[in-house]
């Protein structure tokens, strides 16, 4: 046994999976953060985490976000679909997420934005996943796949690899 450093601390890692076995998760919440399923960033530890074979359904009014990756770790999506409604982005990987490295697998996510980054040099590689944009509102622009710049967080350096699968985008008359 030795003492803990703080540099200790910065490399913990923690992995976690969550295995949906199929079954759906139906979130009925609403609210101006409103969320299926949030990673909170989780500071000083390179978070791992894994959701598989799930799929979320927003049948609220409002869903902000389907799934929400707060995190500079790692995400895996396998078997996962993100449908609803009313999701403004079925997959959002914000500022704090500068580094993360996403793994999308044999995946579906349907939204305003289907996949929206603001975070710096990550790494998306998509295989056999299906991205699509349903624009329901004629006064928004919205796109499959976003790279994101709000003047303080900006998607700069990161890649996002696409291998199979489909980009679909629509406007507000399904066109």
């Amino acid at each position: 046994i030795r003492d803990v450093t703080a540099s200790d601390i910065l490399t913990i890692n923690k992995a976690i999976t969550l295995d949906g076995n199929g079954k759906t998760l139906t979130y009925t919440g609403n609210g101006t953060s409103a969320r299926a399923i949030d990673v909170p960033a989780a500071d000083g530890v390179k978070l791992e985490v894994t959701i598989k074979n799930l799929t979320v359904d927003c049948t609220s009014s409002y869903c902000q976000r389907g799934i929400n990756y707060n995190e500079d770790g790692k995400l895996t999506l396998e078997g996962v679909t993100v449908k609803g409604t009313n999701v403004t982005y079925a997959l959002n990987l914000p500022g704090s997420s500068d580094n993360a490295e996403v793994v999308i697998n044999k995946s579906s996510l349907t939204g305003n934005i289907a996949l929206n980054v603001w975070g710096e040099n990550s790494t998306i590689t998509a295989t056999d996943s299906h991205f699509k944009s349903v624009d329901n509102s004629t006064a928004e622009n919205y796109s499959a796949i976003a790279l994101n710049n709000d003047g303080s967080t900006i998607a700069n350096g990161t890649v996002v690899e696409i291998i199979g699968g489909s980009i679909t985008a629509l406007d507000q008359n399904e066109e």
